[in-house]
């Protein structure tokens, strides 16, 4: 789920503003819901490429959204793949272009090993972390042993070029509607916040977790995606974006030369690791 972002408060404080939300209606949530169901086959790159995540516990599933952006790999967040408590699950499978009429169509792909920023705190939900809140995953084969490009589609990933990109296009897995209705909003302005994040006044919540930013390019005629979807606060939704430090990372990833063909002066460092190990 997107994290409700807060700020730590002395115990005072949060007493006496515990208090004084008592005394007065709750505050009404002012973003854009634009949601468009999809209920036709995916056809599209994006609509096939874009896909639930189920990460499976001991005793809950959890549901998140995720783009295939290489023929073997997923965009998503960080705290989609682990517990409140900051414990992993033993079980991650990703379902590209699933519908809540027609199922899985091109099937499922278990994760096998993920890669994160190590500065992305488990178990601590915090603003800070957001800026952190980016995952890539490396899944394996479908039953018909195919690879998500063969069997769905792909959409690449690219940095900003520094400057707002303007409008997005968010499609995910909402939970507050039918179990793995695929839903979609366009035109959403976003701007950039803390020179990290995409802020948007269109309306997300739980389950669109890793939705990804979607930035069409009328010269290549395709969409990009260009972060993904990681909190939600009453008057905003905010997304993780993809920096040009983070695109040179993840395209070494996708073609394993990570660390060896990302500059030593980068600042931010990923990690790999396995589905259901502690790190």
């Amino acid at each position: 789920m997107p994290y409700q972002v807060s700020k730590p408060a002395v115990a005072l404080v949060f007493l006496l503003a515990f208090s004084t939300a008592l005394a007065r209606p709750p505050v009404a949530d002012a973003r854009t819901d634009n949601r468009r169901a999809l209920t036709s086959e995916a056809v599209k790159d994006y609509e096939k490429a874009v896909g639930q995540i189920r990460a499976t516990g001991v005793d809950r599933t959890r549901h998140c959204t995720g783009t295939a952006v290489a023929p073997q790999f997923v965009l998503t967040v960080v705290h989609c793949l682990f517990n409140d408590l900051g414990e992993p699950y033993g079980k991650i499978d990703f379902f590209p272009g699933a519908r809540a009429n027609n199922g899985e169509p091109f099937g499922s792909f278990p994760v096998l090993r993920y890669y994160r920023p190590v500065q992305y705190k488990l178990n601590r939900k915090t603003a800070g972390n957001l800026r952190y809140d980016l995952a890539l995953v490396e899944v394996g084969l479908n039953r018909k042993g195919q690879r998500i490009s063969e069997a769905a589609g792909v959409v690449p990933f690219r940095a900003a070029d520094g400057s707002t990109p303007g409008v997005m296009t968010i499609l995910g897995y909402p939970n507050d509607k039918e179990q793995y209705g695929a839903y979609i909003q366009s035109d959403c302005r976003i701007q950039l916040f803390a020179r990290i994040l995409y802020r948007t006044e269109c309306f997300a919540t739980k389950g669109q977790s890793g939705s990804p930013v979607l930035v069409y390019d009328d010269n290549q005629q395709r969409y990009y995606v260009q972060g993904v979807l990681s909190g939600v606060t009453k008057s905003a939704s905010f997304a993780t974006r993809i920096t040009p430090e983070r695109e040179a990372i993840l395209q070494a990833i996708v073609q394993g030369d990570y660390p060896q063909e990302v500059p030593n002066n980068t600042r931010e460092k990923w990690q790999q690791y396995y589905v259901g190990s502690v790190p």
